[in-house]
Parts: structure tokens; C-alpha cells; sequence
């Protein structure tokens, strides 16, 4: 059969026309289904299997066409050349145009929105109770959202401390969104009363302002649970986010079934999150939560809140007792009993093998869990970067730290700590920077503050933004042990006398902190030492080895009281005692376990060896240390007085002509 007689045969027997009537009444049901089954059912796996049967029956349809025409009388004849015509060519060109956009739509596959456009920050929800101190609840029921869709791995979604700045906010939605980095806001309101919850929340599409989904729950108390879940279900389908069965699963379950045990649990987590963090603050939302305890034994998050707060007491110093530590394990295990797979309770029991041991391994499997639960978590995000900071995997604690700024970019605590991270480094400019963008999100933070300006002194020799950040200190400074000591140690490298006596004057009676245990009495023997009073000095010295030496009796195990007590016992001039001292310190906080703050443990030791004359082993102590991630630089050692003495030593001199401050990894 030639081409000629073909094309005669195919419009004969009414093929073209056929294929033409199918081209338009499939394409028009496809179009109908493509744009409603989104709307109606969210995002759907049934268009591309339709896509592809239309594709499939368009030649079944034709081979129908072309049998049952095979008996249609012929035309009129026509000129010897037979031609389609114009609605031939129509119905063609209809053929044609379907063949094309179902192949195209075939390979596309359905209509996701991309990536970047499944991210989302919940604003605070407004309470519309008529008890301003209802207001707690309304944060709960905005904080457990955040938790809910932090638990969903398709989503990108905003921590809770970084739109709580948007609270009441007059800023445009686009600009709050680009400030955060997300696609789509969700607002909404809570009103409690007589035992019914009215909760209103409405999703928007930040770039063109449109609602992508709004509803209103009016029901009993006990339903905001399940009110939780579906806001959070609906989210990820408005936003074509897959949910996995686990997901589902996760969202469904609800955390009690008590509300009077949900009410004292969020009063207590009011608490808990309160800025000064007082002792007072922690023990009341601990109160609380053992009521809500009380009530619901099985209440996993209650159980999980309250290990992470006693842990934390342990770790500031707040509580260093063996009974602390063991409330902390006892709160983690009820939680994974109530529910084995709550990331919280995996978070807690990292925190309980991370502040209460250091025993960074176990932290981190436990860590891992909880991201495996909770991928969009910042704070798990963030644990999971300090764990790895410690373990001397530097690179993977800045990628964490990344991630975890990506989803809290407005808690200035992430940019400060991916600074500190930079600072051991040495990649000081970086540091700078990070250090810079913790100042403009929270301009009061001190430890911000005074560490970029200790950075700038190891890094160029300056001491001018530390002086300034010392003087624009707000009176809060005078209670806030770190910078108090930041300030002391400022006095003694300029050997300014009245400085170290004004400081140690306004001094709380000891300072705690993280890396150091300083009695106020230290303070005063070093400043009355600077001003020439050699005996006074001596008295003040006794006393704070007497305070000292009764603190390691009740902690043995406080590297924190040691090393300090080997800078007193040095001043005192007792030269083997304080390199004992200094010893026990360092083993028990060593590089090779803790990345992080085993150096400053070696450079305060390398600080004693030097002041009771073991030049040597403190020369040799350094050089380790500049050759590891350390807060220390050719710079410092050559303009700090502390190593005045080591710097006739000649592997000294020969370290200071190396390039100093280098603003490199070592």
C-alpha cells in the first residue's frame, strides 16, 4: 500500500476524524481532572497513569476506527492526488498537539511545588481569651505546631525562637518571609473558654498574598490534640509535602489525654523558657511538670521537658550532684517508655549523656535518633553540631550549625556558637562575621560580645573592641560570671592594678561557669598582687585554696575546680602541688575527648607550668596547641605578659617567626 492510497484509506474510513473527536474530549477531561484532583484530594499519584492510558488508547482507538470503517462506501471521486482538506489537517494538528503535551506530561509527572516552596514559618498565634494570663496557652499551642511539622522531612520549617520576634508585627508578610527564608506564612488565633478551644489558622503564600488554606476547629479541650494533627496535615498538603506512614503515624498520636495534665505541662514550659533562666524559673517548671506527671504518667514530652532541665541544672553548674544526674536518667527512661519513638525523649537522654558525662558518643546516637524523628528540629540540628565540635569533627559541627541557623535563622545563640567554632579554627574573618550577625540579632549579648573581642586580640593584636564592648555593657554585666572574668583577665594582661581591684570588688562571691570554678578571693589576691600588697595577697590567696580544696572534696570529679586551684596553688608558689592540680584537671576534660575545651584546660596549663618555673613542658604544651583547633595565636603569644618569660625560649622565638594570627585551620 502506497502513501497515497494510505492517507485516501485513513480518511475513508473515518480514521483522521476519530482521532481527531479523541484528541479534544480526552485532552479536556485530562485538563478537568488535572486542575480538580489537586484541589480536591491534595497531590496525587492518579493524573500520570492517566496521562499515560490516553497515550496508550489513542492508537487502540484509531485500529477501532480504521476496522469498523473498512466497509464505508468510497467518496466522490477527487483529483488523483487526494488531499485532507482543512478540518483534516485540524483534526491532525489536534492529534499532534496531544501526542506532544501527553509525552511532556508523562516525563513531568504531576505538579509539585518545588523544594524552596515547601517551607514555612507559623507565626505566634494571638490569644483571644479573655484572661490576658491565658496568653501561655496560646504559645503552647503555637510551639507544639512547630513541633508537629518539625517532625516532617518534606518540609522546611521555622524554629520557634525565630518568629517569636513577628509576635503582634506590623511587617508586610513578603518581608517577614524573605527575612526568614520561607514560601508560606501561617497565622492564626486561639480563644479558650468553658472548656472549649476556638482555633482559627490560615496559610498564605508570601510572594502573592493568596490564602493556600484557612479553617476554623471549634471544639472540646480535649480535641487540641487532634486539632494539632490536622492543622499540621493540612500544611503539608497545601504545600505538597509526602508524608511518610511513620509521619502520619507520629502526627496522629497525641502527646496525653489529659488536659489539665497538657495545661500544668505548658504552664511549666512558660517557665522553662523564661530569658533569665533563674533557678527559681527552673524549679517551678519542673513543680509543674511533675504535676502534669501526676496526672498522666504516661505524658512522654512532660518526662522528656524535665530530664533536659535537670541535665542543664548539671551542666551550669547550677546542681553538681550525683542525684541530679540520676532525676535527669529517670525522667529520659519514663519518656522512651511512654513512647520509644518521641524524638524529644532521645534528645533528652543525649543531654543526659552529653551534660552529665560527657560522654559525647552515646549523645550523638541518641542525637541521630531524634534528627531521624524530628529532620527539621534546630535544636537537634544544633546538638548534634556541638557533639561533633567536641569529637574534632570541626567540619560536620559547622554544616549542623548551618542547617540549624536555616531553620532558627533569628537565635542569636547559633551564629555565636558557629563563631566559636571558626574562633578555634582560626579563620578569625569568618568568626568576625558570625560573631557580627549574634550582635544584630540580640545587641546585648555579652558572651557575643566579649568573645569577639578576645577574637580580635589573637587575631591582630587589638584590644580596642574589647574595651569598647566593655564599656557599652549594660548593668546586667556585673552578674554574668563569664564577662566578669573576661574583664579580670583584660586587667591583668594591661597589669592594670585599680582595674583588677574594681572588678574583683563588684565580683559575686564565686564565679561559675562552664569552663571555671573562681572564688571572689582569687580575684582580690591577683589585684592586691598588681598594686604591690605581696601580703594581702598572700591572705586572699589562702583563702580562695581553702574554698577550693573544699570544693574538690565534694566534686571530685570538676575539672573546673582543679585547674583553678592550680592557678592559686602557683600564685601561692607551690610548684609541685599546682602542676598536680593542673594534671588532674587536664585528665579528666582531655583534647583527645573533648576537642573543645581540652585545649583551655592545656593553656591554663601551660599558664602554671610557666608561673612555677617548668619553662620547658609549658613550651612544649604550646607549641601542641598551635598546631590544633585552640584558642590561642602567635599573636597573643607575643604580646600576652602571661608569656613574657617563655618568649626568650628559642623554639618560642621561633614560633613567633612563624606568620601570626594566620586566619587558617592549623
Amino acid at each position: 500500500m502506497d502513501l497515497e492510497h494510505f492517507t485516501h484509506e485513513l480518511k475513508r474510513r473515518g480514521v483522521v476524524r476519530a482521532a481527531g473527536w479523541y484528541a479534544i474530549v480526552t485532552w479536556i477531561v485530562m485538563l478537568v481532572v488535572s486542575l480538580t484532583v489537586p484541589i480536591l484530594l491534595g497531590p496525587s499519584t492518579v493524573l500520570r497513569p492517566m496521562y499515560a492510558l490516553a497515550l496508550i488508547g489513542l492508537p487502540i482507538w484509531c485500529g477501532g476506527a480504521w476496522l469498523l470503517g473498512a466497509h464505508r462506501p468510497e467518496p466522490a471521486p477527487e483529483p488523483a492526488r487526494a488531499r485532507l482538506g482543512a478540518g483534516g489537517v485540524a483534526l491532525l494538528a489536534a492529534v499532534s498537539v496531544l501526542l506532544v503535551l501527553s509525552a511532556a506530561l508523562i516525563l513531568q509527572g504531576p505538579k509539585h511545588r518545588p523544594a524552596e516552596a515547601r517551607s514555612i514559618a507559623v507565626l505566634p498565634f494571638a490569644s483571644l481569651s479573655a484572661d490576658p494570663a491565658d496568653a501561655y496557652f496560646a504559645e503552647g499551642v503555637h510551639g507544639d505546631i512547630i513541633t508537629q511539622l518539625a517532625r516532617l522531612a518534606d518540609l522546611k520549617v521555622i524554629s520557634r525562637s525565630s518568629v517569636l520576634p513577628y509576635r503582634d508585627t506590623s511587617r508586610n508578610l513578603r518581608e517577614v518571609a524573605a527575612e526568614l527564608g520561607v514560601a508560606a506564612v501561617l497565622e492564626g488565633s486561639v480563644r479558650r473558654a468553658d472548656g472549649r478551644v476556638r482555633i482559627t489558622a490560615q496559610l498564605i503564600d508570601a510572594e502573592t498574598d493568596s490564602h493556600l488554606w484557612a479553617e476554623t476547629y471549634d471544639r472540646e479541650l480535649t480535641d487540641v490534640f487532634a486539632i494539632q494533627s490536622e492543622v499540621a496535615s493540612a500544611i503539608a498538603h497545601a504545600l505538597s509535602a509526602t508524608l511518610t506512614d511513620t509521619e502520619r503515624a507520629g502526627l496522629e498520636r497525641p502527646a496525653t489525654i489529659d488536659s489539665e495534665a497538657y495545661d500544668l505541662y505548658l504552664r511549666g514550659r512558660e517557665y522553662a523558657a523564661r530569658a533569665a533562666r533563674t533557678d527559681e524559673d527552673w524549679n517551678n517548671a519542673l513543680a509543674l511538670y511533675a504535676q502534669a506527671i501526676a496526672r498522666d504518667p504516661g505524658f512522654a514530652r512532660a518526662h522528656a521537658d524535665a530530664a533536659q532541665l535537670h541535665a542543664r541544672l548539671y551542666w551550669f553548674g547550677r546542681d553538681r550532684t550525683p542525684t541530679r544526674l540520676a532525676l535527669a536518667r529517670a525522667a529520659a527512661e519514663a519518656a522512651l517508655r511512654a513512647d520509644p519513638e518521641l524524638p524529644q525523649a532521645h534528645l533528652a537522654l543525649g543531654f543526659y549523656h552529653y551534660h552529665g558525662f560527657r560522654d559525647y558518643p552515646r549523645a550523638l546516637a541518641e542525637f541521630e535518633i531524634a534528627r531521624q524523628g524530628a529532620p527539621n528540629d534546630a535544636e537537634v540540628s544544633a546538638a548534634i553540631g556541638y557533639v561533633q565540635r567536641r569529637l574534632g569533627r570541626w567540619d560536620e559541627a559547622l554544616a549542623q550549625l548551618d542547617a540549624a541557623i536555616a531553620r532558627d535563622p533569628r537565635n542569636a545563640l547559633l551564629p555565636y556558637e558557629r563563631g566559636l567554632t571558626l574562633f578555634n579554627l582560626r579563620r578569625y574573618a569568618e568568626a568576625d562575621a558570625s560573631y557580627l550577625r549574634a550582635l544584630a540579632l540580640a545587641p546585648d549579648d555579652l558572651t557575643s560580645a566579649s568573645d569577639r573581642g578576645r577574637l580580635h586580640f589573637l587575631w591582630t593584636g587589638d584590644d580596642a573592641v574589647l574595651a569598647a564592648a566593655i564599656v557599652a555593657a549594660p548593668a546586667a554585666a556585673a552578674h554574668d560570671a563569664t564577662f566578669v572574668w573576661v574583664r579580670f583577665e583584660r586587667c591583668l594582661r594591661l597589669a592594670d592594678a585599680a582595674c583588677a581591684a574594681e572588678v574583683a570588688a563588684g565580683a559575686p562571691p564565686a564565679l561559675e561557669m562552664q569552663e571555671l570554678f573562681v572564688p571572689r578571693a582569687l580575684l582580690e589576691g591577683h589585684a592586691l598582687r598588681l598594686g604591690g600588697d605581696a601580703r594581702g595577697a598572700r591572705r586572699a590567696f589562702d583563702e580562695a585554696r581553702a574554698a577550693l580544696q573544699v570544693r574538690t572534696e565534694a566534686t571530685p570529679d570538676d575539672a573546673r575546680v582543679w585547674i583553678v586551684l592550680a592557678m592559686t596553688q602557683a600564685a601561692r608558689g607551690e610548684r609541685d602541688t599546682a602542676r598536680a592540680a593542673a594534671a588532674r584537671s587536664v585528665a579528666l576534660v582531655p583534647t583527645e575527648r573533648d576537642a573543645l575545651l581540652g585545649p583551655r584546660y592545656l593553656l591554663r596549663q601551660a599558664a602554671v607550668l610557666s608561673e612555677v618555673g617548668d619553662h620547658a613542658a609549658a613550651v612544649a604544651l604550646l607549641e601542641r596547641l598551635l598546631a590544633i583547633p585552640a584558642e590561642l595565636s602567635t599573636i597573643e603569644l607575643a604580646r600576652d605578659p602571661r608569656w613574657a618569660v617563655l618568649r626568650q625560649d628559642p623554639r618560642v622565638r621561633e614560633l613567633l617567626g612563624a606568620a601570626p594570627g594566620k586566619d587558617q585551620a592549623p
